[in-house]
């Protein structure tokens, strides 16, 4: 397995270390929230607002935690669920910056198969390294898809917000406008602002999505479930390793996007390039 691979694993320990028996104190918090009647769409692993509140044990600033929050919902996700890993066997990086895919409706993305993905880049792009793709619901009827990017800067959260009532491309319009108006002053936050303004990852990141919750999905040398099996309604264990995932070819639904398209190059190089 090569270390594409195993880089989620070692972020997660790498936030353990930093937040000691996080993801303990996570899973005891949804337990007892779900002891209380407190309940959640399945398709997330936990709400936003369990995870801001477990990382007001190591953080007082209130921006801070949710931030932080947004990491360990991502990471936390992946490590409890499954700890899939995509690989890409085709070119998508004329699909991605085909502008027809903007007009897409932007509802597949509420069906987003996994508790939390993580898609390793092909090379490097603006520092990132990979990418953490994972579905939550901050209140019923907001639904949101959480985005941590892996970059060199350490881990970067954001959200992009979901209507089944617009396209993709009115979707990661408002996303940006949203991203500007509320992203705080700082230099992290500055770094974090330049990297999505002049790389436009925000869009090929929704376009990825799109395309992977259209496509048949298989897996590779195991038989886990996209999601994990529960014992008494909650996951088990995590995996030892991770498991691989292999994106087929798109089904009906961004057929139209595709027609004409020619793919080049390996997997997401082109798809996430200068």
């Amino acid at each position: 397995m090569g270390s594409n691979h195993e880089r989620p694993d070692q972020l997660c320990a790498d936030f353990e270390r930093a937040h000691p028996c996080v993801f303990r104190t996570l899973s005891n918090t949804i337990m007892n929230a779900r002891d209380v009647g407190e309940s959640w769409p399945d398709r997330c692993y936990a709400p936003h607002s369990l995870c801001v509140g477990v990382m007001g044990a190591y953080y007082d600033d209130p921006v801070i935690c949710d931030e932080m929050g947004r990491i360990l919902q991502a990471i936390a996700a992946w490590r409890m669920g499954g700890k899939p890993v995509l690989v890409i066997a085709h070119d998508l990086g004329d699909q991605i910056q085909h502008p027809r895919i903007g007009n897409q409706p932007a509802a597949p993305l509420l069906r987003f198969p996994f508790w939390s993905l993580y898609v390793p880049l092909v090379t490097s792009f603006a520092g990132v390294r990979g990418l953490f793709l994972a579905p939550e619901q901050r209140a019923p009827g907001r639904d949101e898809l959480c985005v941590v990017l892996d970059a060199q800067e350490g881990l970067l959260p954001t959200t992009i917000r979901i209507s089944a009532r617009e396209t993709v491309r009115e979707m990661v319009n408002r996303t940006y406008d949203n991203f500007l108006c509320y992203t705080r002053p700082g230099p992290r936050e500055r770094h974090w602002v330049n990297l999505v303004m002049r790389t436009n990852i925000l869009w090929r990141v929704s376009a990825l999505a799109l395309i992977i919750c259209t496509s048949t999905i298989r897996s590779l040398g195991h038989s886990h479930l996209i999601r994990p099996a529960l014992a008494n309604g909650y996951p088990r264990k995590p995996r030892q390793q991770p498991a691989l995932w292999m994106l087929d070819q798109p089904q009906s639904e961004v057929a139209e996007a595709q027609k004409g398209i020619a793919g080049g190059g390996n997997a997401l190089r082109l798809a996430f390039r200068r």
